[in-house]
């Protein structure tokens, strides 16, 4: 016959078996790893947006996935709209919390970036062709907005200023009548031009006062002018005579739509 085990053996051999049990189970469950944490001085970035203020005339924009449409108050395009404006047609988008871009003159422009960085709005806009004007509305905002043209690029630190690339004519940048702080741009040739004023600079007179008392002796009034706001001559003065903005925007090559002013409280850009 068999004899009982003994009580002593059975509560030994059941203290061995539960640790090794108990380890086994806890490896199932081990914690997840902890998460890093972030650096401290990581810059704090979010998106930009614009939002079109006020239109006049035809405008297309292209919208990253989108087919290209009429400009419309009140629309928002995002990082990497595509801007086509006609003669003396022009747009304003409001970007961030003071940023007023103005885009006119048989304008091709982008807008490359819009975001804002450690509570500064950072805007940069490429253009290949017409005006890109820039009006910082309040002081009480970080502004960082930088135009880009094929031949020049302008740092904006001042208030009203713009870029303006017309074919046959030198690329030149400005500040207007308002402008408070310093705009700088850095022409293809190596040329600095910097100014606080309202000022004009082109790649081959980069100083403010040369290319001022250059515009004094220099006839500006003919038909290779364009500070008459003649857009329809720099238009046809363009690649392609205009032909190929006016057929991007419906409006043919023997004349254009009505203009018409579809709201918005900015004023119009200056001629």
């Amino acid at each position: 016959m068999f004899s009982k085990p003994r009580l002593g053996w059975c509560l030994a051999a059941s203290l061995l078996w539960t640790p090794a049990v108990l380890a086994q189970s806890a490896g199932t469950t081990s914690p997840a790893p902890a998460t890093p944490e972030q650096p401290t001085g990581a810059p704090k970035e979010s998106l930009n947006q614009a939002v079109v203020v006020a239109v006049q005339g035809r405008v297309l924009v292209e919208v990253p996935g989108a087919a290209r449409a009429v400009a419309t108050v009140g629309q928002v395009l995002p990082m990497g709209t595509k801007i086509i404006t006609g003669p003396r047609h022009w747009i304003q988008l409001r970007i961030g919390g003071a940023q007023i871009i103005t885009v006119d003159r048989v304008g091709i422009a982008t807008l490359d970036k819009m975001q804002a960085v450690n509570g500064v709005d950072v805007t940069e806009v490429g253009m290949q062709h017409g005006r890109v004007l820039f009006n910082v509305t309040s002081t009480q905002f970080a502004n960082d907005v930088t135009i880009k043209a094929p031949d020049a690029t302008l740092a904006i630190k001042g208030t009203q200023g713009g870029l303006e690339v017309t074919a046959g004519q030198p690329t030149r940048a400005y500040g207007l009548d308002e402008n408070q702080g310093t705009v700088e741009v850095l022409f293809s040739n190596g040329r600095l031009g910097i100014f606080n004023d309202n000022s004009t600079v082109t790649a081959e007179r980069p100083n403010a006062v040369d290319e001022g008392e250059y515009r004094r002796f220099t006839d500006i009034t003919g038909s290779g002018a364009r500070d008459g706001g003649d857009e329809i001559s720099a238009s046809q003065r363009s690649s392609g005579g205009g032909n190929a903005i006016n057929t991007q925007l419906g409006l043919g090559t023997t004349g254009l739509r009505p203009t018409t002013d579809l709201g918005g409280n900015p004023t119009p850009p200056p001629p």
